[in-house]
């Protein structure tokens, strides 16, 4: 991850403060998915059961989602979690912008021209 303001806050947060806002966190997520109340419930409740991590890391890791989008789809990046590295296998090499274009624009062309065939 990222460190922004909200890592930041979390780390300094008491316990208590932690779990609180893994909570709002997690009825975001619930709201966002329209996941019910119960089965909000249950997913938590097996998350326990699987990894006996405090409530608030378990609550915090099934809401990954929503922190991901709060900071990278809505351009919040304070208010949310940002990864790193976890695309850079796909990531064959390095070209310059120029390059990049060009292979766009390229690939463009080409399915354009296919189109035409039809």
């Amino acid at each position: 991850m990222i460190d922004n303001e909200y890592l930041a806050a979390l780390e300094r947060a008491a316990p208590l403060r932690r779990l609180w806002i893994a909570l709002r966190s997690a009825l975001a997520w619930k709201a966002h998915t329209g996941m019910t109340g119960a089965h909000a419930f249950k997913v938590l409740m097996q998350a326990l059961r699987q990894d006996p991590a405090s409530v608030a890391q378990v609550v915090m890791a099934a809401n990954a989602p929503v922190l991901l989008q709060r900071s990278m789809v809505d351009g919040k990046p304070a208010e949310g979690v940002m990864s790193a590295g976890q695309v850079a296998v796909l990531i064959g090499q390095l070209q310059s912008c120029r390059e990049v274009v060009d292979a766009i624009v390229a690939d463009a062309r080409s399915a354009r021209a296919r189109l035409n065939t039809y």
